[in-house]
């Protein structure tokens, strides 16, 4: 399939706003557009896969963008960043039909790692400051775009339709810990630290996402008998796995990142485990933090184990943060589509 549309307006009517996407699926895009009354268009390469296809899938997601707004005429876009290439497109429009464009920069959209991003940034540069925002996940990228002459504000996760928040199960004395670790194996995942954290702690069980194809050689062969690899998961699949488990663990080594599955644990009614950063700690203040080091995080889940009927009575208050937050980020975006 070429592109992929949901919450789709009327073929004959104008999108009050398209969230733009080259990927095959970006449930942030379809729930932040749903938020704001429009629709989530994506492109996904036409099926190509690959490094070798990159600059065909290119250009051929550019040509269906260009296609789409000029069928579609959305009254404003956002799109997701990486790749830039879709806001440049986002921008030409906005100058010819005078639209707000907004730009869902992504950490990985700051040319913090060698890559075709870092080549980029100049052209993000660019498109920043001429955004109406850029929405981005810390402080310190806000600050970045800021100085760069741009609008920026913070902007997560909007409300997942999908889940409601239940109570966790209660962890029974002499019960052993579910520990739902949710990744994708990415660079920033500090996966066999998990696998040694759960080797210092014998007697809970890790549960791990991820496609295994994705997964460092020796990382499945070398895992205790308390880790399941779960594989990459199907939605209802992943679901299920976030009722039955007592934690979620999430963890990232890259200081600006707020993982959607630590939203997801907190939308859900789940305690949560997350890394250290401060971003995290003020996004996740019921969470338990820990430094991504085997030690730290057996500790932490150690800890998960002890605290586990405090955590859990901490998950209502944790969801009404978060509902807060969203409320504040999502009037930010309402703002700048209609200012």
């Amino acid at each position: 399939m070429s592109a992929a549309a949901v919450n789709e307006a009327p073929a004959s009517g104008r999108p009050r706003v398209a969230f733009l996407a080259w990927t095959d699926r970006t449930p942030r895009a379809d729930e932040i557009a749903a938020s704001v009354g429009g629709v989530a268009q994506r492109f996904d390469g036409y099926g190509l896969r690959g490094r070798a296809t990159a600059p065909l899938r290119y250009v051929l997601n550019g040509l269906g963008t260009i296609a789409w707004l000029a069928w579609r005429r959305p009254r404003a876009v956002v799109t997701q960043n990486p790749p830039v290439f879709v806001g440049l497109i986002a921008w030409l429009y906005g100058l010819a039909t005078g639209v707000p464009v907004l730009l869902d920069s992504h950490p990985a959209s700051f040319g913090r790692k060698d890559g075709l991003w870092k080549v980029m940034l100049p052209v993000h540069r660019f498109l920043a400051r001429r955004a109406r925002l850029v929405l981005v996940t810390a402080p310190e990228l806000a600050d970045e775009v800021r100085a760069w002459g741009g609008r920026a504000a913070e902007v997560h996760e909007a409300p997942v339709a999908e889940l409601t928040a239940t109570p966790a199960p209660e962890l029974a004395a002499g019960e052993r810990l579910r520990v739902f670790y949710v990744g994708v194996f990415a660079p920033d995942e500090p996966a066999g630290a998990v696998i040694e954290a759960a080797r210092l702690v014998p007697d809970a069980d890790v549960r791990i996402t991820g496609d295994l194809r994705r997964a460092p050689a020796g990382l499945v062969e070398g895992a205790p008998e308390n880790v399941t690899f779960v594989g990459f998961l199907a939605p209802e699949d992943y679901r299920r796995e976030l009722r039955e488990a007592h934690v979620v663990m999430t963890l990232t080594t890259d200081p600006t990142s707020v993982m959607r599955s630590g939203y997801e644990a907190v939308y859900a009614g789940r305690p949560l485990v997350t890394s250290e950063w401060p971003v995290l700690r003020s996004t996740f203040p019921y969470a338990v933090h820990a430094e991504g080091r085997p030690e730290a995080l057996a500790a932490a889940l150690t800890e998960a184990t002890r605290r586990h009927a405090e955590l859990r009575a901490s998950t209502a208050p944790a969801l009404t943060h978060q509902q807060a937050t969203w409320a504040s980020q999502h009037a930010a975006i309402e703002e700048a589509i209609t200012s």
